[in-house]
Formats: structure tokens, sequence, C-alpha cells
């Protein structure tokens, strides 16, 4: 039986909610505040910490990555791109596997629960219609 393309967007609207969230959790988060701090920490103080026992090469390496992901984990863009590439690979195999899709309804739900927190608060203050003015506005061709 063909997959229905309601379907597939469906699953492409999930995917791009759940990378999004995993990013912000990385990026933003409180509880992965201690290790962005670690891996800073790690990558600008050099290779000086590794034990002398590892070749200089070996040495070289593992912290042109500490340096990388220090660079990846600091910048949302970058991580997004990084996680998509990590999830691609899955994104057919979505709605198969009970544990995954337990992981991916947990994620997608805390999105969306995130973007109803933002939109009642926006509601409640009336700047709802403040951001539809500006809309309004930014559609407006300018004057010379």
């Amino acid at each position: 039986m063909p997959i229905r393309h309601e379907m597939i967007y469906f699953k492409w609207f999930i995917l791009i909610i759940v990378v999004e969230r995993i990013t912000e959790i990385i990026v933003a988060s409180k509880i992965f505040a201690p290790l962005r701090e670690a891996i800073s920490k790690r990558a600008f103080l050099g290779p000086s910490r590794t034990p002398s026992f590892v070749p200089d090469i070996l040495r070289n390496f593992g912290q042109a990555i500490i340096s990388f992901i220090s660079k990846v984990i600091s910048c949302g863009y970058c991580t997004s791109v990084w996680i998509g590439l990590l999830i691609s690979p899955f994104a057919d195999k979505i709605f198969e596997n009970a544990i995954a899709d337990w992981l991916i309804v947990a994620i997608f739900l805390h999105g969306m629960s995130n973007l109803y927190h933002v939109f009642y608060q926006l509601l409640q203050n009336g700047r709802v219609w403040t951001f539809d003015i500006m809309l309004k506005k930014a559609e407006e061709p300018e004057e010379l």
C-alpha cells in the first residue's frame, strides 16, 4: 500500500520540530550547560592537558575534534545541521520502531508545547496583534 503524501509531509514536519528541539536542548538548556562549559574549557586549554604518553599527532587530532565540537555546540545553526545529518538516515523509519517513536513523539510534544506557551503568552499580553501589525508593515513597499 503506497504511503499518502500527507503522511510524508507530516513525518517531515515532526522531524523538523525534533531537530529544532534537540538543537535547543544541546545549545541552550541548563541541563547541558556543564557539558558545554567543560568542552569549551577543554578546547580553550589546548592539548597540553593530554597525558604525555599520547603521541603528538593524536593529541593534536583530539584537540581539533574538541575545538570543532565546542564551536558546533555554541552555534544553533551549526548544531541543527549536524543533528539533521545524524537523524536523516533514519527519516524513512519514523513510526516503525516503538522505542524510537516514543522518543520522537516526546521531543515533538515538548516542541509543540513550547510553541503553545509562547503563543499563549503573546495572546495574553496583546502582542499577537502587535506582531500582526509588524507583518503588515513589513509587507508594505518602502517609500523612496
